[in-house]
């Protein structure tokens, strides 16, 4: 995952401390002054996509991923991912 976001315009960090616990990836744009915190989930049944992407995005929530960066950027978004071996549920929320 963080090949897709390898760029000299981003600084990117895994499972590092943020909020109460470490979320799975957090990507820094500070050229836009805005950031993303991407947690992860994985299933072998393509039924429990949405409700283990829901639960990756309810946890960056509950376990206040956002907090520390909410006093510096504009803008930081949530991403709760779930992987199935061939098929990919993305759910997005936004704060600030």
């Amino acid at each position: 995952m963080l090949g897709l976001f390898s760029t000299q315009q981003y600084e990117l960090f895994s499972n590092i401390e943020s909020g109460t616990v470490l979320p799975d990836i957090l990507i820094d744009d500070r050229e836009h002054n805005r950031a993303m915190v991407i947690e992860i989930r994985h299933t072998d049944d393509t039924t429990d996509l949405e409700k283990r992407a829901e639960e990756a995005l309810t946890q960056s929530q509950d376990r206040q991923y956002t907090a520390p960066l909410l006093a510096r950027k504009r803008t930081v978004l949530t991403w709760g991912l779930a992987f199935c071996p061939k098929q990919c549920l993305a759910k997005c929320g936004q704060t600030g």
